[in-house]
């Protein structure tokens, strides 16, 4: 099942990075950075996690929604950081860590190939900065 989840993740980033093409592709990935920490706190309170893990989910979404504002204002890098780090979150929090309680597992798994291909394409396209609509 993880190759079923890890392809689905690398097919959902590539059908966002396509769908952002036809508006302010960098405001689409800030905006989807701060909704990807939004949902495991969305997950968090609807599957019984407790307190604390709620507090740190949201403490997410201050630190995602800080890094896209980073990358929104000084430079498109924090994004790709912010995507890259996001990964990490996935992995140990939820993957790994004792948020697989209330976070589904496939869902942990494909947003690890998701964050890995947005955060990879964004800073490739940070290198060609004309070429990013």
């Amino acid at each position: 099942m993880w190759v079923f989840w890890l392809v689905a993740g690398v097919i959902l980033a590539a059908a966002f990075i396509h769908v952002t093409r036809r508006f302010d592709t960098y405001k689409a990935f800030a905006i989807g950075l701060v909704v990807a920490a939004c949902i495991y706190v969305a997950f968090a309170l609807t599957n019984g996690a407790s307190a604390g893990w709620i507090a740190l989910e949201l403490a997410g979404v201050i630190l995602y929604g800080s890094i896209a504002l980073l990358g929104m204002r000084h430079n498109r890098v924090w994004l790709a950081i912010g995507w890259g780090t996001h990964l990490l979150w996935d992995i140990g929090l939820h993957l790994l860590g004792q948020g697989h309680s209330f976070a589904p597992r496939g869902y942990a798994i494909t947003c690890i190939s998701f964050d890995a291909v947005l955060a990879l394409y964004i800073a490739y396209r940070c290198t060609r900065p004309a070429a990013l609509q």
